[in-house]
């Protein structure tokens, strides 16, 4: 059965009403360009017990209210790249979209399913786009700067106790890399999701919604890889990228609960070329 869908417009009054319809929620676009977590001090990413943000954003090439988000999600790397937090963003292209004529290429149904499971944790109607979650506690509109400002820099805030983890890369052969990780203070019911993201992408969309328009996008989940009930040292082989063009990519990984999604610790590593 095809997800729930809704969309959202912008009423006279300039507030969001949402419209029950055929297709997705379309968050407004929000132009307030503030920094994101400007409370915040910098970070040392992958310091045990480090606060840290995982900023999922599920968009699609397909829905004319997405590229915003994905400006968002830029702005939110780069300022964290420029201060030195700890953010670790993911882009994931729900293949919903695609039967109305641009079938988006990063677009995967394992991830419309890891949407749909965010939905049933927060007891949502059903999923749409854009939607941001971060660290599997908050979801909002993903063009929404301001929101993903105050959540960014809430969870930046708090100290993480109770789970750490961090990755080192091991050996590279032919498409595969090995991946070691230390975790301490992982609990029952709590599986260590490991994440390839391409750094970046641009492309021409020709036809649906954002037909003619030049859309670019970073972070762009291209695998995930689940190791349920992770031990405290370990190691996962983790399938490389088949992107031609040599891009950049980065793992990140998680500590996530398999019930609630709540993630309590988290990781990068770069990805050697």
């Amino acid at each position: 059965m095809s997800p729930l869908v809704k969309r959202v417009v912008l009423g006279i009054s300039g507030l969001a009403v949402a419209v029950v319809g055929l297709g997705v929620w379309r968050g407004a676009e929000l132009t307030n360009g503030r920094t994101v977590a400007s409370a915040a001090e910098p970070q040392t990413p992958n310091r045990a017990g480090a606060p840290f943000a995982v900023v999922e954003l599920f968009t699609s090439q397909g829905c004319s209210s997405c590229p915003s988000a994905d400006k968002n999600l830029t702005r939110i790397i780069a300022d964290a790249e420029r201060r030195g937090i700890n953010v670790l963003a993911l882009s994931f292209h729900v293949d919903y979209w695609n039967r109305l004529g641009w079938k988006d290429p990063y677009s995967d149904a394992a991830w419309t399913t890891r949407q749909s499971a965010y939905a049933r944790a927060f007891e949502a109607e059903g999923v749409y786009t854009p939607q941001m979650v971060v660290n599997g506690l908050e979801q909002f509109v993903g063009s929404d700067v301001e929101q993903s400002n105050r959540v960014i820099a809430d969870s930046l805030a708090k100290d993480r106790t109770g789970a750490a983890l961090t990755l080192r890369a091991g050996q590279k052969t032919a498409g595969q890399l090995r991946v070691d990780y230390d975790l301490a203070g992982a609990q029952p019911g709590e599986s260590l999701v490991v994440v390839l993201v391409r750094d970046s992408g641009t492309m021409t969309v020709t036809r649906g919604e954002n037909a003619g328009r030049k859309l670019s996008h970073r972070n762009i989940v291209r695998s995930l890889q689940r190791v349920a009930q992770p031990s405290g040292r370990g190691e996962v082989d983790v399938k490389l990228s088949t992107d031609p063009d040599g891009t950049p990519h980065r793992l990140i990984a998680f500590l996530q609960n398999d019930a609630t999604l709540a993630i309590r610790a988290a990781a990068t590593l770069e990805v050697q070329p």
